[in-house]
């Protein structure tokens, strides 16, 4: 799996089977220990990317990779000047599980 940080660089994320070619070239990496498997976050996931979907991908044409990236970043900046409409979101699907 690739990945790409802030600034554009790659990230790969790959499992060690030799730390050998750790030790060796461990003044290039930066090692980014992620947190165990948390299922109650499935629903949360399930409704920002089921957002996420809705605003940049249906009955939107991109016509590159490089499209797509810049809708999803600029979705992602808008989830973060208005956080009370992403925890009324979270909330509502909440209160219609009860």
């Amino acid at each position: 799996m690739i990945t790409a940080d802030q600034n554009n660089s790659a990230v790969e994320a790959v499992e060690v089977k030799d730390n050998r070619i750790l030790k060796k070239n461990e003044h290039h990496l930066t090692f980014l220990f992620l947190p165990p498997y948390s299922p109650n976050l499935n629903t949360v996931e399930r409704i920002i990317l089921g957002w996420l979907k809705g605003s940049v991908i249906v009955n939107r044409f991109h016509a590159t990779r490089q499209e797509i990236r810049k809708s999803v970043f600029s979705f992602m900046e808008y989830l973060d000047t208005c956080p009370e409409k992403v925890l009324q979101r979270i909330g509502l699907l909440a209160m219609s599980k009860n």
